[in-house]
């Protein structure tokens, strides 16, 4: 489904809990302007003033995006879960705060607004000082991650040397920003990184300045990608299934979409919408 305008209340309850999606005081000082000057912040005290949504730029669809992936992953002590491309996220916070063992995957690349002038490892750890969390960071490509993990262990222990075996691998609006090949490369890793039960839970931006909306096959921020073809490459079922509303699909009508504009998030800078769709393994494979 496409993030909407109108949120239900416990999103609301969650955003207003967490200072989501911009911070406490993003919403006064801008978004941009806030991360660039939080970052610039060394006192604890005043870390844990701003929130942990202070040090990156968001985008309007997060105020959807970020409590649908919490209501889809429920937090609780000893869930163990794994984001794709987290950055300085400060959702990766908020479920360490609430008892996940979180793992943040991201070689920290420029994906259109230009390279983080932050060391990532620094940083992550005096956000976790200063929120009590204990996120821990891989500043690399995730299928570098999964050969390197590989070849720590024995033959016995393929697949479960020292990552292990997550509730959920998540992503918030990271898979368009990265090239085709190694994407692929990405979501095939993923599969073997989950328990039986394990689920995907994406959001995934859906760009209306490129294709199919018009004839650029990109912009800035990179690709509209088939969320078809991403449960291909996981070799997984969707959950929530919106035809009409996910890209890749013959259903997927942009006149539908464009038609809906009000009833959406929708980041009229950046012209982005975002599709929040989450997959399991079929039956037969649990």
């Amino acid at each position: 489904m496409i993030a909407r305008k109108a949120l239900p209340d416990e999103f609301r309850l969650f955003n207003d809990r967490h200072r989501a999606p911009y911070g406490r005081l993003g919403v006064v000082y801008g978004r941009y302007s806030l991360a660039r000057y939080a970052r610039r912040i060394r006192s604890d005290r005043a870390l844990r003033f701003l929130g942990p949504y202070s040090f990156q730029a968001n985008s309007p669809t997060r105020r959807f995006e970020y409590p649908w992936v919490a209501n889809q992953i429920k937090p609780q002590v000893g869930l163990r879960v794994l984001e794709i491309g987290g950055a300085l996220s400060g959702l990766q916070f908020t479920l360490s705060g609430l008892g996940c063992e979180v793992h943040n995957v991201d070689p920290f690349y420029d994906y259109g607004s230009g390279a983080y002038k932050i060391d990532p490892v620094h940083e992550i750890a005096r956000l976790n000082r200063a929120f009590g969390t204990n996120v821990v960071l891989h500043q690399m490509p995730l299928p570098e991650l999964v050969a390197q993990d590989l070849h720590s262990g024995t033959e016995e222990e393929f697949g479960d040397a020292r990552l292990g075996k997550f509730d959920f691998v998540y992503s918030v609006s990271t898979l368009e920003h990265i090239p085709k090949d190694e994407l692929q490369k990405t979501l095939a890793c993923v599969p073997s990184l989950l328990k039986d039960s394990g689920r995907v839970v994406l959001t995934v931006d859906l760009f209306t300045n490129i294709y199919p909306f018009t004839t650029a096959p990109s912009n800035q921020w990179g690709t509209n990608v088939s969320l078809k073809w991403i449960g291909e490459m996981l070799e997984m079922e969707m959950e929530n299934e919106v035809p009409g509303e996910s890209y890749g699909y013959e259903e997927f009508s942009t006149d539908a979409i464009k038609s809906n504009l009000g009833h959406y998030s929708y980041n009229r800078g950046d012209s982005q919408l975002a599709q929040c769709i989450s997959y399991r393994k079929s039956i037969g494979e649990c």
